[in-house]
Formats: C-alpha cells, sequence, structure tokens
C-alpha cells in the first residue's frame, strides 16, 4: 500500500502513487453515484437523481474513502477509526454542500427537516450512515 506521506516530497511522486489514487477516487466516486441514486429510487422511485455533474460521477464520495484508507492503517485503534469515518465524510459533504451553494447558488441535497442538521449540507442520521459505509469499506472493500 502506498503510504500518504509518499506525497510530500517531490522525490517520492512517482507514477503508481498518483494513478492509484485517481483510480481509487474514479471508483468510490462511481460508488457513491450508484449508492445516491439506488437510494433515491427507493424513496422515490426515481432512479437519476441530478447532480453537479454530469454522468456516473459524485466526487465527494471519491475524496472520504480516499483520505480515510490513507489515514486509517491496520494498527489505527478502532475507536479512532470511526471516529474518521464519522468526521472526514460529514466534513466533506459540508464543505462540498457550502461550496456549490457559494459558487453555483444552488442547493443539490437539503437536510433542512432533518434532526441535528447544520445549514441543511449534514444532518446526523446520514453522519451516522456514513460511520457505517465508511467502516464497511475499509473492512471488506478496501482493507
Amino acid at each position: 500500500m502506498i503510504s500518504l506521506l509518499d506525497f510530500y516530497t517531490p522525490a517520492n511522486l512517482n507514477f503508481e502513487a498518483v494513478s492509484s489514487v485517481v483510480f481509487y477516487f474514479t471508483i468510490y466516486s462511481l460508488f457513491g453515484w450508484l449508492l445516491e441514486n439506488s437510494y433515491s429510487y427507493v424513496t422515490r422511485r426515481q432512479f437519476f437523481k441530478p447532480n453537479f455533474f454530469h454522468g456516473p460521477f459524485k466526487p465527494m464520495y471519491g475524496f472520504a474513502p480516499v483520505i480515510l484508507v490513507y489515514l486509517i492503517g491496520p494498527k489505527t485503534n478502532w475507536g479512532i477509526a470511526l471516529l474518521l469515518c464519522f468526521f472526514i465524510p460529514t466534513l466533506i459533504e459540508y464543505i462540498s454542500g457550502a461550496l456549490l451553494q457559494k459558487f453555483f447558488q444552488r442547493q443539490w441535497w437539503d437536510y433542512s427537516n432533518m434532526p441535528m442538521q447544520i445549514h441543511g449540507h449534514i444532518c446526523l442520521p446520514f453522519s451516522l450512515c456514513w460511520i457505517l459505509l465508511s467502516f464497511a469499506c475499509l473492512k471488506w472493500i478496501h482493507p
């Protein structure tokens, strides 16, 4: 496995490291698109949910797993791993929602009617889902 620290020095920046990050980012962005549209189909009977990009690609679902894979190692305490599985995706979701709203004056998702939400960008029920999905990803999909 490639260490995140490999990216900090130009001498260690190599094609294998960059290509693996791009590959995993793309795969997880596709998985996120499938997950979100499947959820939309189950809850609204409409598979395709409009998003910022055209096509099967959701970058915020690519950033969280890639960051988590490089931050959480086999020796990481499971409590720390669960906290990171909560905070990293939630933070990415909040930043993504806030930036999209600021630059495009549009809110692609709105959790305003959910309990314990912040500015409609994040809410506790979905953040708890991110813990389960992220931990499952780290445990079984990308151990």
